[in-house]
């Protein structure tokens, strides 16, 4: 699969969100990770971002495809605001908070013209995924625990990813990317992209690198990956 840039939205200049926007269009990116968390879930602790307002806005004025990740408990209560901006773009929500209504919601982001995903926890195994594979496009892969942006990437997760794409390979998933989230480093974007993720959600370690371009920091994560061009 061709290797994708996800940056977060949120680890930016908010201040300025169409600028930031427009400079993550002029180096190539493709894809926007954006956010919603509310304190219900505590991957992430306390934070609380970004609004499903929001959403809308980014549509209209760029064409670049979204990546919407809901952090929350109760995705489905998001839903009325969020689905009927979320065509073409990926919803993906924790299958930690499903239950029994996985498929339901999965079919609902579906039918309203969005990709739908999921997403596993570091804790999660991936047998979860078996009764969502007819609706995903996307397992969103969290490789650290919420705020431990310092701590070492652990070799277990690698194994989990490896192990996801030969899941999906097997049970006709082929199709099915894999995106690594959770304060990626710049190494870490080889490590990753060899055992089998091709969306890699950046924030201040890579995309938003202070002291450097985002065209000097994409093209520094595409030199690790092994691709060349912006």
């Amino acid at each position: 699969m061709k290797i994708r840039l996800a940056p977060s939205i949120a680890r930016g200049d908010l201040m300025n969100m169409e600028r930031e926007i427009r400079k993550l269009e002029e180096v190539g990116i493709e894809l926007i990770h954006f956010d919603l968390m509310d304190t219900t879930y505590d991957v992430y602790g306390s934070q609380i971002m970004l609004p499903t307002d929001m959403i809308p806005m980014i549509k209209k004025i760029t064409s670049m495809q979204l990546d919407i990740h809901l952090l929350v408990s109760y995705p489905e209560r998001l839903f009325e605001a969020l689905l009927p901006h979320c065509a073409g773009s990926y919803v993906v929500i924790q299958a930690e908070v499903c239950g029994y209504n996985m498929a339901k919601l999965l079919k609902k982001i579906q039918n309203a013209g969005g990709l739908p995903g999921l997403a596993i926890n570091i804790g999660t195994p991936i047998y979860v995924i078996e009764e969502a594979l007819p609706y995903i496009h996307m397992v969103n892969l969290l490789i650290r625990e919420g705020f431990e942006s310092a701590a070492p990437l652990n070799t277990h997760i690698l194994d989990k990813v490896a192990r996801t794409r030969s899941y999906l390979n097997k049970h006709n998933g082929a199709h099915i990317s894999i995106e690594a989230d959770g304060s990626i480093g710049m190494e870490e974007t080889r490590l990753l992209v060899d055992k089998g993720a091709d969306i890699l959600v950046l924030g201040t370690k890579t995309i938003f690198r202070q002291n450097r371009s985002y065209a000097e920091n994409t093209q520094d994560i595409f030199d690790i990956i092994g691709r060349t061009e912006i």
